[in-house]
């Protein structure tokens, strides 16, 4: 059990950039702390307990401040959002719709979508997803050149640039 005093001292520390790495073990476990912590910086999932990297709360709040968070997610809980990510775009593209005049947004947003691509195409779940989802981005930014991974050789032939 943490004091609130305690809590309070860290919440204090987490929105002064502390990472949740040097956290004990009971904070990191605690799902309230965790959430202000992933909430200010999703990559502060890496350090979350086992049990809140398997968490769909800390894990949507932790990849709707930083995508990349979701690499950090339980491999249940990984595999869950790679399955539903499609939806869970379009869920995210209607806020962004929403408050598209943000710029903050707009980039988290494409952000998530970059991720989804490249868990999707890790995944070898890529064409009907992938041009799906290409299809909704052409919808929403008809002016913007998309750039995706169509096929599986498109990636890998990525893959050997990036060595």
């Amino acid at each position: 059990m943490i004091s609130e005093n305690a809590k309070s001292r860290w919440i204090t520390d987490f929105e002064n950039g502390v990472s949740l790495s040097f956290a004990p073990d009971s904070v990191k476990d605690n799902k309230e702390l965790v959430l202000i912590a992933v909430g200010l910086s999703g990559m502060n999932l890496q350090y979350a307990s086992e049990r809140l990297r398997n968490d769909i709360d800390v894990v949507e709040t932790a990849i709707k401040q930083n995508s990349a968070a979701l690499q950090f997610a339980s491999g249940d809980l990984h595999y869950q959002f790679i399955q539903g990510g499609f939806d869970r775009f379009q869920e995210l593209k209607k806020q962004v719709v929403d408050d598209i005049e943000n710029d903050e947004s707009e980039r988290k947003f494409m952000e998530l979508y970059n991720t989804l691509v490249r868990l999707m195409c890790e995944q070898r779940r890529v064409s009907e997803s992938i041009l799906d989802i290409q299809s909704e981005m052409l919808k929403l930014y008809p002016n913007e050149s998309i750039n995706l991974f169509t096929t599986l050789e498109d990636l890998d032939e990525v893959r050997k640039h990036e060595k």
